[in-house]
């Protein structure tokens, strides 16, 4: 009895790793490589460091931010005082442009929420020295200044790429007052406060968490992927990406029914043939919706489930012994006269069958 407990808990155990693993969802890092003449989008392996390129980039000028919002939509912004904002397809590379900010351009971006804030060079206020904090108008490009980054509320000082830590709502960002820092800033007056060096990597531009890992990443010169520690500011070298590394973010690349479109970009996760907004699961190919009202799911029989083909079929969705086109689920209950109706065929049947095997008897 032991023996079979033991198995049944090891198989439930297996099971349970199983399903858990198989709902995590996947993100790749992704990189900008700015002016420096690459000019392409890549993804970069967070272990070892290595970077992959994936699509060209620049057509609207050398990319130098990026990040990416809760809904898949990529946004990035030009450098070398172009001051475009744009989005970009993670998949192609094809850049659209958003807005432009004449004059100026923006080094960082980061969402806090629905908010997306940006470090601006140069500052508005302090007459092309240092940096600002800004908003950024996801709609127009349009940016609005919060206040100019100071040290300690007092030195203005150039700033570049940030990052939000969520587990402990904090904003973190590159400053150069002093050499060049990891610092927290407020959001709100625009005051940094030093978190201390990097630690020999004197050439860190960009910053991004993995909010799952609460690891901060950083790009530094050479194309060097890093890990830094939040309490002290030192870096640690993961890597080579094989690029120059101007802006980091990441992007969850779960793609659920493998059609190399990722679920934020695929209006039909599961490839059943309903889009996401009327598929009742939409990460499921056995349920969608029941357009007949039969009460049997249109994708329960299905046909190839996350393959190329629908599987919404309301005329076969289910055992139909009537062949009506509504499942058998569907059909309504007996009334008290219908029952009484099958009672009475059924005994003319059997007595039919007695009747006709006492003639054979007694023939």
């Amino acid at each position: 009895m032991l023996k079979v407990h033991k198995s049944f808990l090891i198989m439930f155990i297996f099971i349970v790793l199983v399903l858990f693993c198989s709902t995590q969802a996947d993100s790749a890092l992704l990189g900008s490589t700015g002016n420096s003449g690459a000019n392409v989008l890549i993804s970069i392996d967070t272990a070892t460091g290595l970077g992959t390129a994936i699509a060209p980039q620049g057509a609207l000028g050398p990319v130098t931010a990026i990040k990416a919002r809760s809904d898949g939509v990529l946004f990035g912004t030009i450098g070398g005082g172009i001051g475009n904002f744009i989005t970009i397809n993670p998949i192609t590379g094809v850049e659209t442009l958003v807005g432009t900010s004449a004059g100026s351009r923006v080094n960082g971006l980061e969402f806090v929420g629905s908010t997306l804030y940006g470090v601006r060079w140069p500052s508005s206020t302090f007459g092309g020295c240092c940096s600002d904090l800004v908003t950024v108008n996801q709609t127009t490009g349009a940016l609005t200044l919060i206040a100019p980054i100071r040290i300690n509320g007092v030195t203005q000082t150039w700033a570049t790429g940030i990052a939000y830590d969520q587990n402990t709502s904090t904003m973190y960002v590159v400053t150069f007052n002093g050499g060049i820092s990891l610092s927290t800033i407020n959001l709100t007056t625009g005051f940094a406060a030093i978190v201390g060096p990097f630690g020999g990597f004197g050439g860190t531009r960009a910053l991004e968490f993995d909010d799952t890992t609460g690891i901060l990443y950083g790009g530094a010169s050479g194309g060097r992927l890093l890990t830094i520690d939040i309490a002290t500011g030192i870096a640690t070298e993961v890597g080579l990406t094989g690029f120059a590394i101007s802006g980091l973010a990441f992007l969850d690349t779960t793609d659920t029914d493998g059609d190399t479109i990722i679920d934020l970009l695929d209006p039909d996760d599961d490839n059943d043939g309903v889009l996401d907004g009327n598929d009742t699961d939409p990460l499921d190919p056995d349920v969608c919706e029941d357009v007949d009202a039969d009460t049997c799911d249109d994708c329960a029989i299905g046909t190839d489930d996350f393959g190329p083909l629908a599987d919404n079929d309301p005329f076969n969705d289910g055992f139909d012994t009537n062949g009506d086109g509504i499942c058998n689920a569907g059909v309504p209950a007996p009334t008290m006269t219908e029952w009484g109706m099958i009672i009475f065929m059924v005994f003319a049947g059997l007595g039919s069958i007695y009747y006709i095997r006492r003639r054979k008897v007694a023939g």
